[in-house]
Protein backbone atom coordinates (compact mmCIF):
# COMPACT_ATOMS: atom_id res chain seq x y z
CA UNK A 1 0.00 0.00 0.00
CA UNK A 2 1.57 2.95 -1.10
CA UNK A 3 0.54 6.60 0.19
CA UNK A 4 1.94 8.90 2.72
CA UNK A 5 1.73 7.54 6.66
CA UNK A 6 0.91 10.31 9.14
CA UNK A 7 2.13 9.90 13.19
CA UNK A 8 1.02 7.54 15.08
CA UNK A 9 -2.04 8.49 17.56
CA UNK A 10 -0.43 9.33 21.18
CA UNK A 11 -2.26 7.33 24.52
CA UNK A 12 -1.94 9.61 27.43
CA UNK A 13 -2.60 8.20 31.17
CA UNK A 14 -5.15 10.52 33.43
CA UNK A 15 -3.03 11.98 36.87
CA UNK A 16 -4.34 11.60 40.40
CA UNK A 17 -4.40 13.72 43.26
CA UNK A 18 -4.47 13.46 46.60
CA UNK A 19 -5.21 15.71 49.32
CA UNK A 20 -2.30 16.01 51.89
CA UNK A 21 -2.32 14.56 55.05
CA UNK A 22 -1.99 16.09 58.03
CA UNK A 23 -0.90 13.36 60.08
CA UNK A 24 -3.08 13.47 62.96
CA UNK A 25 -7.12 14.36 63.58
CA UNK A 26 -8.18 17.76 65.46
CA UNK A 27 -8.18 17.45 69.23
CA UNK A 28 -7.53 19.49 72.53
CA UNK A 29 -4.10 20.18 72.92
CA UNK A 30 -3.42 21.42 69.14
CA UNK A 31 -3.97 24.89 69.61
CA UNK A 32 -7.17 25.56 68.11
CA UNK A 33 -10.66 25.31 69.48
CA UNK A 34 -13.24 23.42 68.32
CA UNK A 35 -15.90 20.72 69.07
CA UNK A 36 -16.81 21.19 72.84
CA UNK A 37 -13.40 22.82 73.72
CA UNK A 38 -13.77 25.75 76.11
CA UNK A 39 -10.31 26.80 75.58
CA UNK A 40 -7.16 25.72 73.54
CA UNK A 41 -3.76 26.79 74.21
CA UNK A 42 -2.20 23.76 72.97
CA UNK A 43 0.92 22.97 74.68
CA UNK A 44 0.28 25.44 77.56
CA UNK A 45 -2.70 23.21 78.44
CA UNK A 46 -2.25 22.05 82.14
CA UNK A 47 -4.66 21.79 85.37
CA UNK A 48 -2.92 24.39 87.35
CA UNK A 49 -3.64 26.98 84.37
CA UNK A 50 -6.22 29.28 82.79
CA UNK A 51 -7.22 26.24 80.12
CA UNK A 52 -6.96 22.85 81.19
CA UNK A 53 -6.06 20.07 79.94
CA UNK A 54 -8.66 18.79 79.50
CA UNK A 55 -9.33 21.84 77.43
CA UNK A 56 -11.91 23.66 79.81
CA UNK A 57 -11.46 26.88 81.61
CA UNK A 58 -10.62 27.19 84.68
CA UNK A 59 -13.12 27.64 87.40
CA UNK A 60 -13.94 27.38 91.33
CA UNK A 61 -15.18 24.07 92.12
CA UNK A 62 -13.54 22.11 89.42
CA UNK A 63 -11.23 20.35 92.11
CA UNK A 64 -8.35 21.63 90.14
CA UNK A 65 -6.21 24.42 91.29
CA UNK A 66 -5.89 26.99 89.28
CA UNK A 67 -1.75 28.54 90.23
CA UNK A 68 -2.29 32.29 91.43
CA UNK A 69 -5.85 32.64 91.51
CA UNK A 70 -6.67 29.78 94.10
CA UNK A 71 -5.57 29.18 97.28
CA UNK A 72 -7.24 25.16 97.08
CA UNK A 73 -10.63 23.65 95.48
CA UNK A 74 -11.57 20.83 96.98
CA UNK A 75 -14.51 20.40 93.63
CA UNK A 76 -17.36 20.77 96.91
CA UNK A 77 -19.76 23.13 98.15
CA UNK A 78 -18.71 22.52 101.97
CA UNK A 79 -17.90 25.47 103.75
CA UNK A 80 -16.92 24.32 106.99
CA UNK A 81 -13.89 22.39 105.29
CA UNK A 82 -10.20 23.24 105.31
CA UNK A 83 -11.60 25.28 101.29
CA UNK A 84 -14.51 27.33 101.47
CA UNK A 85 -16.46 29.70 99.02
CA UNK A 86 -14.39 31.16 96.42
CA UNK A 87 -11.71 28.66 97.21
CA UNK A 88 -10.19 30.52 100.05
CA UNK A 89 -8.58 28.32 102.88
CA UNK A 90 -10.69 28.58 105.63
CA UNK A 91 -9.38 31.30 108.08
CA UNK A 92 -11.13 32.36 111.38
CA UNK A 93 -12.84 35.82 110.18
CA UNK A 94 -14.04 34.68 107.04
CA UNK A 95 -18.13 34.51 107.95
CA UNK A 96 -17.25 30.35 107.73
CA UNK A 97 -17.09 27.88 110.96
CA UNK A 98 -14.24 26.21 109.61
CA UNK A 99 -12.04 23.49 111.40
CA UNK A 100 -11.20 24.23 115.26
CA UNK A 101 -13.39 27.31 115.63
CA UNK A 102 -16.06 27.67 118.42
CA UNK A 103 -17.60 30.53 116.27
CA UNK A 104 -16.78 32.91 113.79
CA UNK A 105 -19.00 36.58 112.52
CA UNK A 106 -16.75 37.71 110.27
CA UNK A 107 -16.16 41.17 111.53
CA UNK A 108 -12.63 42.65 113.33
CA UNK A 109 -14.77 43.33 116.48
CA UNK A 110 -12.68 41.71 119.35
CA UNK A 111 -15.33 42.87 122.07
CA UNK A 112 -18.29 41.10 120.87
CA UNK A 113 -20.16 37.52 121.44
CA UNK A 114 -17.45 36.19 118.98
CA UNK A 115 -13.21 37.24 119.57
CA UNK A 116 -11.16 37.86 116.58
CA UNK A 117 -9.56 34.33 117.61
CA UNK A 118 -12.82 32.74 116.77
CA UNK A 119 -13.27 31.84 120.19
CA UNK A 120 -17.06 32.30 122.26
CA UNK A 121 -16.86 35.21 124.69
CA UNK A 122 -15.74 33.29 128.18
CA UNK A 123 -13.30 34.91 131.08
CA UNK A 124 -9.99 34.22 130.72
CA UNK A 125 -9.45 34.66 127.07
CA UNK A 126 -7.68 37.38 127.69
CA UNK A 127 -10.01 40.01 125.93
CA UNK A 128 -12.01 42.23 128.27
CA UNK A 129 -15.97 42.00 126.53
CA UNK A 130 -19.30 41.72 127.84
CA UNK A 131 -19.78 42.46 131.62
CA UNK A 132 -16.24 41.53 132.29
CA UNK A 133 -14.25 44.94 133.71
CA UNK A 134 -10.88 42.90 132.95
CA UNK A 135 -9.71 39.39 131.08
CA UNK A 136 -5.54 39.11 131.21
CA UNK A 137 -6.14 35.93 130.32
CA UNK A 138 -4.27 33.87 133.18
CA UNK A 139 -5.62 31.81 136.12
CA UNK A 140 -3.94 33.74 138.60
CA UNK A 141 -6.56 34.82 141.35
CA UNK A 142 -4.01 36.85 143.48
CA UNK A 143 -3.41 39.41 140.84
CA UNK A 144 -5.74 42.83 140.05
CA UNK A 145 -7.75 41.06 137.90
CA UNK A 146 -9.58 37.88 139.33
CA UNK A 147 -10.34 34.36 137.51
CA UNK A 148 -13.67 35.50 137.88
CA UNK A 149 -12.68 38.27 135.58
CA UNK A 150 -13.45 41.38 137.60
CA UNK A 151 -11.21 44.16 139.19
CA UNK A 152 -9.79 43.03 142.37
CA UNK A 153 -10.91 45.02 145.52
CA UNK A 154 -10.68 44.73 149.37
CA UNK A 155 -13.66 42.28 150.32
CA UNK A 156 -13.74 40.01 147.51
CA UNK A 157 -12.28 36.99 149.05
CA UNK A 158 -9.17 37.00 146.76
CA UNK A 159 -5.96 38.16 148.83
CA UNK A 160 -4.29 40.57 145.94
CA UNK A 161 -0.75 39.71 146.76
CA UNK A 162 1.05 42.79 147.43
CA UNK A 163 -1.44 44.53 148.51
CA UNK A 164 -3.76 42.96 150.73
CA UNK A 165 -2.79 41.18 154.21
CA UNK A 166 -5.95 39.34 153.51
CA UNK A 167 -9.71 39.11 152.74
CA UNK A 168 -12.17 37.50 155.03
CA UNK A 169 -14.99 38.92 152.40
CA UNK A 170 -17.27 40.13 154.89
CA UNK A 171 -17.93 43.55 156.82
CA UNK A 172 -17.05 43.21 160.25
CA UNK A 173 -14.04 45.09 161.07
CA UNK A 174 -13.36 43.61 164.94
CA UNK A 175 -12.40 40.23 163.66
CA UNK A 176 -8.91 39.21 162.76
CA UNK A 177 -9.07 40.66 159.30
CA UNK A 178 -9.96 44.29 158.90
CA UNK A 179 -12.56 45.99 156.45
CA UNK A 180 -9.02 47.30 154.76
CA UNK A 181 -8.18 43.96 154.24
CA UNK A 182 -5.26 43.77 156.92
CA UNK A 183 -4.61 41.61 159.47
CA UNK A 184 -5.91 42.82 162.69
CA UNK A 185 -2.73 44.28 164.96
CA UNK A 186 -1.23 47.08 167.39
CA UNK A 187 -2.21 50.38 165.52
CA UNK A 188 -4.32 49.64 162.72
CA UNK A 189 -6.89 51.68 164.41
CA UNK A 190 -9.87 49.44 164.97
CA UNK A 191 -10.27 47.40 168.19
CA UNK A 192 -10.15 44.10 166.61
CA UNK A 193 -9.11 40.48 167.03
CA UNK A 194 -8.26 40.09 170.43
CA UNK A 195 -8.11 43.55 171.66
CA UNK A 196 -10.56 45.07 174.61
CA UNK A 197 -10.07 48.57 172.74
CA UNK A 198 -9.11 50.46 170.01
CA UNK A 199 -5.36 48.84 169.75
CA UNK A 200 -4.77 47.78 173.52
CA UNK A 201 -5.70 44.97 175.89
CA UNK A 202 -6.47 41.37 174.86
CA UNK A 203 -2.62 40.13 175.84
CA UNK A 204 -1.66 40.90 172.43
CA UNK A 205 -1.10 45.05 172.19
CA UNK A 206 -0.37 46.92 174.99
CA UNK A 207 -2.45 47.40 178.02
CA UNK A 208 -5.74 50.44 177.64
CA UNK A 209 -5.45 53.38 179.72
CA UNK A 210 -8.17 54.55 182.17
CA UNK A 211 -11.34 54.81 180.50
CA UNK A 212 -10.98 52.31 178.25
CA UNK A 213 -12.60 49.51 177.68
CA UNK A 214 -11.37 45.76 179.51
CA UNK A 215 -12.12 42.17 179.87
CA UNK A 216 -9.56 42.03 182.79
CA UNK A 217 -7.10 43.55 185.15
CA UNK A 218 -4.31 42.24 183.06
CA UNK A 219 -5.87 44.52 179.80
CA UNK A 220 -5.40 47.64 181.75
CA UNK A 221 -2.17 49.77 182.74
CA UNK A 222 -3.76 50.74 186.06
CA UNK A 223 -4.14 47.27 186.59
CA UNK A 224 -7.55 47.56 188.01
CA UNK A 225 -10.66 46.49 185.45
CA UNK A 226 -14.44 47.91 186.55
CA UNK A 227 -17.68 46.91 184.84
CA UNK A 228 -15.65 46.27 181.56
CA UNK A 229 -13.59 50.05 182.24
CA UNK A 230 -10.15 50.43 183.38
CA UNK A 231 -9.95 52.50 186.43
CA UNK A 232 -6.84 54.98 188.01
CA UNK A 233 -3.95 53.52 189.44
CA UNK A 234 -3.56 53.98 192.75
CA UNK A 235 -0.16 56.31 192.85
CA UNK A 236 1.59 55.65 196.06
CA UNK A 237 4.35 57.93 197.77
CA UNK A 238 7.48 56.88 198.04
CA UNK A 239 6.95 54.24 200.94
CA UNK A 240 9.72 53.97 203.94
CA UNK A 241 8.67 52.03 207.05
CA UNK A 242 7.28 54.41 209.24
CA UNK A 243 4.98 54.59 212.63
CA UNK A 244 1.36 54.95 212.43
CA UNK A 245 -0.88 55.01 215.63
CA UNK A 246 -4.35 54.49 216.02
CA UNK A 247 -5.31 58.13 217.07
CA UNK A 248 -3.18 59.15 214.07
CA UNK A 249 -5.21 57.22 211.77
CA UNK A 250 -8.82 58.18 213.08
CA UNK A 251 -7.90 61.65 213.16
CA UNK A 252 -6.31 61.52 209.86
CA UNK A 253 -8.72 59.59 208.03
CA UNK A 254 -11.83 57.93 209.24
CA UNK A 255 -13.54 61.19 211.40
CA UNK A 256 -12.60 63.06 207.92
CA UNK A 257 -14.45 60.38 205.84
CA UNK A 258 -17.47 59.77 208.31
CA UNK A 259 -17.59 62.04 211.74
CA UNK A 260 -18.11 60.45 214.52
CA UNK A 261 -19.76 57.51 213.75
CA UNK A 262 -18.40 55.34 211.10
CA UNK A 263 -20.24 52.08 210.33
CA UNK A 264 -17.51 48.90 209.68
CA UNK A 265 -19.50 46.60 207.74
CA UNK A 266 -17.89 43.50 209.13
CA UNK A 267 -20.35 39.82 209.08
CA UNK A 268 -18.34 38.23 211.75
CA UNK A 269 -18.69 41.46 214.02
CA UNK A 270 -22.12 42.28 213.45
CA UNK A 271 -21.79 45.49 212.22
CA UNK A 272 -19.28 47.68 214.38
CA UNK A 273 -19.91 51.62 215.46
CA UNK A 274 -16.14 53.16 215.32
CA UNK A 275 -16.49 55.80 217.35
CA UNK A 276 -13.12 56.08 218.58
CA UNK A 277 -9.82 55.61 217.83
CA UNK A 278 -9.39 52.96 220.68
CA UNK A 279 -12.41 50.90 219.07
CA UNK A 280 -11.33 51.23 215.58
CA UNK A 281 -7.27 49.76 216.98
CA UNK A 282 -8.99 47.04 218.92
CA UNK A 283 -11.43 45.98 216.11
CA UNK A 284 -9.03 46.66 212.90
CA UNK A 285 -5.21 46.43 213.65
CA UNK A 286 -3.84 43.06 212.57
CA UNK A 287 -7.01 41.71 211.41
CA UNK A 288 -7.10 39.40 208.21
CA UNK A 289 -8.21 40.97 204.77
CA UNK A 290 -11.51 40.22 205.24
CA UNK A 291 -12.55 42.24 207.83
CA UNK A 292 -10.96 45.19 206.28
CA UNK A 293 -14.10 46.64 204.54
CA UNK A 294 -14.73 50.15 205.01
CA UNK A 295 -17.54 51.34 202.92
CA UNK A 296 -17.08 54.99 203.37
CA UNK A 297 -13.44 55.65 202.73
CA UNK A 298 -14.07 55.65 198.85
CA UNK A 299 -11.76 55.10 196.14
CA UNK A 300 -11.47 58.67 194.72
CA UNK A 301 -9.37 59.10 198.28
CA UNK A 302 -6.98 57.23 197.36
CA UNK A 303 -4.16 58.66 199.89
CA UNK A 304 -6.31 57.61 202.90
CA UNK A 305 -7.68 54.57 201.51
CA UNK A 306 -4.01 53.20 201.65
CA UNK A 307 -3.34 54.06 204.72
CA UNK A 308 -6.06 52.19 206.21
CA UNK A 309 -4.60 49.15 204.68
CA UNK A 310 -1.04 49.88 206.06
CA UNK A 311 -2.72 50.41 209.88
CA UNK A 312 -4.57 46.98 208.82
CA UNK A 313 -1.15 45.41 207.66
CA UNK A 314 -3.08 44.31 204.38
CA UNK A 315 -1.02 46.39 201.93
CA UNK A 316 -0.97 43.92 199.46
CA UNK A 317 -4.86 44.11 199.20
CA UNK A 318 -4.60 47.98 197.66
CA UNK A 319 -4.25 48.03 194.11
CA UNK A 320 -0.81 48.78 193.50
CA UNK A 321 0.12 47.82 197.01
CA UNK A 322 3.80 47.77 197.17
CA UNK A 323 3.97 44.48 199.48
CA UNK A 324 6.00 43.35 202.32
CA UNK A 325 8.64 45.74 201.04
CA UNK A 326 6.86 48.85 202.10
CA UNK A 327 4.74 47.36 205.25
CA UNK A 328 4.23 49.66 208.48
CA UNK A 329 3.98 49.13 212.33
CA UNK A 330 0.18 49.88 213.90
CA UNK A 331 0.49 51.01 217.81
Amino acid sequence: MSGTTGPEPTTSTPMTTTAPTTGSEPGCGDGVMDGDEECDDGSANADDATCTAACKLAVCGDGLVHAGVEACDDGDADDTDACVAGCKAAACGDGFLGPGEACDDGNAVDDDACSNSCGLKSCGDGVVQGMEECDDGNADDSDDCTNACLAAVCGDGKVQAGVEDCDDANDADDDACSNACMQAGCGDGVANGDETDIDCGGGTCPACADGEMCAAASDCTSGTCSAGVCKGLLTLPACPDMEVDAAMLWSSVVSKQCGNGCHLMNADLGGLNLKSAEIMKTNMVDKPAQMAQLDLVVPGVLAESYLIFKILDQQNQAPGGAGAACRSTAT
